[in-house]
């Protein structure tokens, strides 16, 4: 599902669109929770993707903003951009959620590992680096010494809380987070605590992630020119 999201004071609210054949499930409610799930079915396609467009700009005007585009950096860069997730399954020959789950270190030494492959690369393209490099020093100096134009897109803990908190339940069983443990909160503020200063000293650029994907966009190219 495409998620949308409207954060402004107290209010924070999602709401999610999936679009399929001749109809389209909506699933709204506030951050953090489940929320209502809807399914809609329409006489064609046709009249599917035109209300479908229609609630998405009655959304979009309200201040609703697209969240979860992992290419839209690469767009306006006519840019490849590597599946991170995929690339390291084909180099390790287990699933990210596979390594978390052997314990130890086995998912930062893979990222590690797929970190160097990445700067390595002589290819033009874009790629979101684990974050997990700002807790190994060697890795970020690999990232400060290299050549690329770094960007750290920063969302502020409680937004990725309420983000976790909202997705545990409706992710693939495959791509679920085990690391996150039984006390996600408590997880991700103390990682973001870590990990936020480290990965602002390495960046070029920070550019805010609760923005729309087309302004974060607009500003990480603008930042590369």
């Amino acid at each position: 599902m495409r998620r949308y999201e409207f954060v402004e004071g107290t209010s924070k609210k999602f709401w999610e669109i999936e679009l399929e054949g001749e109809s389209f499930t909506t699933r709204w409610g506030r951050i953090g929770t489940d929320g209502q799930e809807k399914t809609q079915d329409f006489d064609s396609p046709a009249d599917a993707r035109k209300a479908h467009d229609k609630l998405v700009a009655e959304k979009e005007k309200k201040g609703y903003r697209l969240v979860g585009s992992d290419d839209v950096a690469a767009r306006p860069l006519t840019a490849k951009v590597p599946d991170n997730d995929a690339l390291l399954a084909q180099r390790e020959g287990r699933t990210t959620a596979e390594l978390a789950e052997a314990g130890g270190d086995e998912l930062h030494d893979a990222e590690s590992r797929l970190v160097g492959d990445l700067l390595a690369r002589t290819d033009g393209f874009v790629a979101g680096v684990p974050a997990s490099v700002a807790d190994r020093p060697d890795d970020v100096a690999l990232v400060e010494a290299s050549d690329a134009h770094v960007v750290y897109l920063h969302v502020p803990p409680e937004v990725l809380v309420a983000r976790v908190r909202s997705d545990a339940a409706h992710v693939d069983p495959a791509a679920r987070r085990p690391w996150l443990g039984d006390d996600p909160v408590a997880f991700v503020t103390a990682t973001y605590t870590r990990r936020d200063p480290v990965l602002r000293a390495a960046a070029d650029v920070v550019v805010d992630g609760t923005l729309s994907p087309a302004e974060v966009a607009a500003q990480i190219e603008a930042s590369a020119r």
